[in-house]
C-alpha cells in the first residue's frame, strides 16, 4: 500500500496540516502493526516529477500539484514530507530509503 501526503500537504497550502499529517503516518504504522504484526513497513521518498507542462497536458497528479509552482511544490515533497516521515521512522524504528537525488 502507498499514501501520497505530499499532495495533502499542497493542498492545503498555505496553512496545511502538519500536525495532521504526520499523527494520519503514525496511525498507518500502528494499525499495520496491530492487524498485521508480520509486515515490514517503510517509508520511500520518491523524487517528484518535475515537468508541470507534462502534467498539465496528461493530467497526472493532484490539481494542488498542477496549480502551485514547482519549487514550493518540491519543498513541500522533498523537505518537509521526508523530515515528517523521518520523524516517524525515529519514533518506530522504521526504514526509511530516500530515493530523491541529493
Amino acid at each position: 500500500a502507498a499514501v501520497n501526503d505530499g499532495d495533502e500537504l499542497l493542498e492545503a497550502t498555505p496553512r496545511p496540516d502538519v500536525a495532521g499529517v504526520l499523527r494520519a503516518a503514525e496511525g498507518i504504522v500502528r494499525t499495520v502493526r496491530r492487524r498485521s504484526p508480520g509486515t515490514v513497513v517503510i517509508f520511500l521518498e520518491m523524487f517528484l516529477r518535475d515537468d508541470p507542462e507534462a502534467a498539465r497536458v496528461l493530467k497526472t497528479g493532484s490539481e494542488a500539484w498542477r496549480d502551485t509552482p514547482t519549487g514550493e511544490a518540491i519543498g513541500w515533497y522533498h523537505e518537509v514530507g521526508p523530515r515528517l516521515h523521518r520523524h516517524v521512522c525515529r519514533r518506530y524504528g522504521l526504514a526509511q530509503f530516500n530515493l530523491v537525488p541529493a
